[in-house]
């Protein structure tokens, strides 16, 4: 069976500011995959990878917790580095 690769530009995902008191720090958007939706969180990060606010890190702390060896890549939104990821909306 093929696999098949799809990409979504950011700048396509509806992004607003959430949570953080710093701004920009964490945005979330939506997406549907096969009639699934998905939370798409935006952290932002410093040149280095690490978040540029408390909530951010702790955001991303839980993330990492789950799976440590995750190679988080960097996208820019909005002229600003963040590490995206995906979860299930909560009920």
């Amino acid at each position: 069976m093929s696999k098949t690769t799809l990409s979504i530009p950011a700048s396509t995902i509806e992004f607003q500011q959430i949570g953080d008191t710093k701004p920009h720090a964490r945005l979330l958007g939506s997406l549907e995959i096969a009639g699934v939706s998905f939370h798409v969180e935006a952290i932002q990060v410093n040149s280095r990878g690490h978040a540029t606010s408390p909530e951010g890190k702790s955001r991303l702390d839980l993330v990492t917790a789950l799976d440590d060896e995750i190679d988080f890549q960097t996208v820019k939104i909005d002229r600003r580095n963040y590490v995206l990821f995906m979860t299930p909306p909560s009920a």
